[in-house]
C-alpha cells in the first residue's frame, strides 16, 4: 500500500515540477514579479554590492526552493532589497558572502522564511541586516557559523524600525553573537527561537525597552527578558555524561537533545514522520509552503522510518 502511495505521490511531484516554470540565474538577477529558482548551486559574485539577487519591484515572491547561492568568500550580499514592500525571499541556502546573506533597507511588511544562512557577512552586516525597516517577519530560518551577528535589528541609520518579529528561527555558532536589537529600534518581538553558543552574546538588546518576547532559549542575554523570566525562557541544552562502572567494564552514555525539525515531515520531533505528518506536510507543498525537494524528503523519511 504504501509503494502504491509513494508512486503516485512522486508522480504529482514531477508533474508538478514539469508545469511549474523555474529561473536559473546565470549572474545578477532582478526580481520584479514572484520568481522561483531551479534546484542547483549558483556562484554568483556581487562586488558591485547590491545583490547577487536584487528585489527591485514590491509585492514580489522570491521562492529559492533549495537553491543555493555559494559565493565562495566573495564580496558582497547574496540577497538585497531596499525601498520596497510585502516581499518575501524564501527557501534559499546562502553561504560566504562577505558583506551579508539577506539585507532589507528601508524595507517594510515583508517576510524573511525557511532560509539558510551560513558563513556570510565577515566584512559586513552579518547573516540578516535589518536597519530602518518595519513590521517584517524573520521566521523559521538556521543560521548558523557566520563570523558576524546572525540578525542585526537597527543599528546606525537615524530612522527606527518598529515591530518587526523574529520567531521560530534556529541561531547557532554565530561567532560576533545571535540576535542584535539596537537603538533606534522599537517594540520588537522575538518569540520560539533556539539562540544557542553564540558569541558575546546570544540575545544583544540596547536596552530592555526595544522589545518583549516569550518562549525563547538561550543561556547569555543582554537587556533582555523573556515574558516572566530573567534573560529567556529557557536555557540552552548542555551534553551530559553517565559514567558507570563495574569490575570488569565502564560505560559512557552522552545524552544530547536535537532541535526538532531537522527531519523532513516530522513536525512533532520524535525521529519518525507518521501517515498524518505525511500528509500535512504534503498540504503545506500543496500551498507552497515547502518545495519539491523537501516533500520527497519528507516522503523518504516517511517510507524508511
Amino acid at each position: 500500500m504504501k509503494r502504491r502511495i509513494l508512486l503516485i505521490l512522486f508522480g504529482l511531484i514531477i508533474l508538478s515540477v514539469t508545469i511549474n516554470a523555474c529561473t536559473a540565474p546565470t549572474g545578477e538577477l532582478y526580481v520584479n514579479s514572484d520568481t522561483t529558482l531551479c534546484p542547483g548551486t549558483y556562484s554568483i559574485d556581487d562586488s558591485d554590492y547590491d545583490g547577487a539577487v536584487i528585489i527591485n519591484a514590491s509585492n514580489v515572491v522570491l521562492d529559492c526552493d533549495g537553491a543555493t547561492f555559494d559565493a565562495n568568500g566573495s564580496a558582497g550580499y547574496a540577497v538585497f532589497a531596499q525601498d520596497v514592500t510585502g516581499i518575501t525571499v524564501k527557501n534559499c541556502n546562502i553561504q560566504g558572502y562577505t558583506w551579508g546573506g539577506i539585507e532589507f533597507e528601508g524595507v517594510n511588511y515583508s517576510v524573511i522564511d525557511s532560509n539558510n544562512i551560513s558563513s556570510c557577512g565577515a566584512y559586513g552586516h552579518g547573516a540578516i541586516f535589518m536597519p530602518y525597516s518595519s513590521y517584517n517577519n524573520i521566521t523559521n530560518n538556521r543560521i548558523t557559523s557566520n563570523p558576524l551577528n546572525a540578525i542585526s535589528i537597527g543599528s546606525w541609520y537615524p530612522t527606527s524600525c518598529q515591530g518587526n518579529r523574529i520567531t521560530g528561527n534556529t541561531i547557532t555558532d554565530n561567532t560576533a553573537g545571535g540576535v542584535s536589537i539596537q537603538e533606534p529600534s522599537s517594540s520588537t518581538v522575538l518569540e520560539d527561537n533556539y539562540i544557542c553558543g553564540n558569541g558575546d552574546s546570544d540575545i544583544d538588546s540596547g536596552n530592555t525597552s526595544l522589545g518583549t518576547g516569550s518562549g525563547n532559549t538561550c543561556d547569555t542575554a543582554s537587556n533582555w527578558n523573556d515574558d516572566g523570566a530573567t534573560g529567556c525562557a529557557y536555557a540552552c541544552a548542555v551534553a551530559t555524561t553517565t559514567t558507570s562502572t563495574s569490575t570488569s567494564t565502564t560505560t559512557t552514555t552522552s545524552t544530547t537533545t536535537t532541535v526538532s525539525g531537522d527531519l523532513k515531515g516530522d513536525t512533532d520531533g520524535n525521529g519518525t514522520v507518521s501517515d498524518f505528518e505525511l500528509l500535512n506536510y504534503i498540504n503545506l507543498w500543496v500551498n507552497g509552503q515547502v518545495g519539491d525537494f523537501d516533500v520527497l524528503e519528507a516522503i523518504d523519511n516517511w517510507a524508511n522510518p
